[in-house]
């Protein structure tokens, strides 16, 4: 066979053509794997700064065991949940004006201590409600203490039925950590017993 002049061109176009197929399809997977990881880091960050701030709650709920208010509140339907933050017995918000200690210093934290000894007070109940933990006055009458309305059936973990005496006292401690646009909220609920 002879040699033709030009042969090579085309298998030299294509080899560059499908190099070039290959190197962009290796730029997307790794913007793809960047862009993830970095999603990926800051959830982590955002769900620590939250347990960070949920921990800062439970440290002062301890701190202050002694002097919280233990009447039952009454909420006034506010979304805001102040009417059933949790408060010293001399009216104090417990956490109000305080900040809880910062993890990074590009992400805030919020800190809501809610008491769940409260009353719906005819209102409706709203999503963001922490259950309701009726302390009882210590008849042990087994009466269950679910407020009107609302279904321990279809939503257990939003209304908790106690009886029996004067046991301990519910919180839920609320942390959302935020950076931007993301958030990442943690809550627990610390028993204290009275």
């Amino acid at each position: 066979m002879a040699k033709r002049p030009g042969m090579a061109l085309p298998l030299v176009l294509l080899l560059v053509l499908v190099g070039s197929v290959l190197v962009g399809v290796a730029t997307y997977v790794v913007q793809n794997l960047f862009f993830t990881s970095n999603s990926v880091a800051l959830q982590n960050r955002l769900y620590n700064a939250a347990q960070s701030g949920v921990q800062w709650g439970m440290g002062l709920v301890r701190e202050n065991a002694d002097q919280l208010e233990t009447d039952i509140l009454l909420f006034d339907g506010n979304a805001n949940l102040d009417s059933i933050r949790a408060r010293t017995k001399a009216g104090a918000i417990l956490g109000d004006g305080m900040d809880p200690p910062v993890v990074d210093s590009s992400i805030s934290v919020t800190v809501d201590i809610l008491d769940c000894n409260y009353d719906l007070n005819g209102n409706s109940r709203i999503e963001t409600l922490p259950p309701i933990v009726p302390e009882s006055g210590g008849t042990g009458s087994g009466v269950s203490g679910i407020p009107e309305g609302t279904s321990a059936i279809i939503d257990p973990s939003r209304v908790i039925p106690m009886s029996g005496g004067g046991g301990p006292h519910r919180f839920v401690i609320r942390a959302t950590a935020s950076k931007g646009s993301r958030n990442f909220q943690v809550e627990a609920m610390v028993v204290i017993s009275q």
